[in-house]
């Protein structure tokens, strides 16, 4: 890497987090060195698969502000329209991500709910199930055992029946 480079990344990384800020970091640096160009994509690193910024000369030389957020980098996977796979929502059935091939990043993309057609017959399933009847209930839910008559042809109902 040019020194040059090192140093505004140096200097960046002092008054910013590298967590969470590739994208303005990226920016940030293609405004003071016009020769870099902005690139989106995906990392492999200790933490997986993740959405990614970083920036690349006129080499093709790859140049990432924020590489100190992670512990290793496994490999840097530029986005392609048509052919890179794209997290694009979370499976309700399973819980993993839903990927999908789109052709631009700022399209907006029906995705469904589920990863995979097992996941899709799951959620069918389960919402469309037909409700079990409800078991009839008698029309006296009450146990009036504990009504006493008494001689003059009143009847008392202790209060506990009414409150259960």
């Amino acid at each position: 890497m040019i020194p040059i480079y090192g140093n505004w990344i140096e200097t960046w990384l002092e008054s910013n987090a590298a967590y969470g800020n590739c994208k303005r970091a990226a920016e940030a640096m293609a405004e003071q060195f016009p020769e870099l160009t902005v690139v989106c994509g995906y990392v492999e690193t200790n933490y997986g698969r993740r959405d990614h910024f970083w920036l690349k000369d006129f080499k093709g030389d790859l140049i990432d502000p924020t590489i100190s957020q992670f512990q290793w980098v496994l490999e840097y996977e530029e986005f392609k329209p048509n052919k890179t796979w794209v997290r694009v929502g979370k499976c309700m059935n399973c819980g993993e991500d839903i990927l999908r091939k789109i052709q631009s990043l700022d399209e907006m993309v029906y995705v469904g709910s589920a990863c995979s057609s097992a996941c899709e017959k799951a959620l069918d399933e389960y919402y469309n199930k037909k409700p079990e009847p409800e078991p009839e209930e008698d029309y006296y839910p009450h146990d009036f055992s504990e009504v006493v008559s008494s001689e003059n042809g009143s009847v008392s109902i202790p209060l506990s029946l009414f409150l259960r």
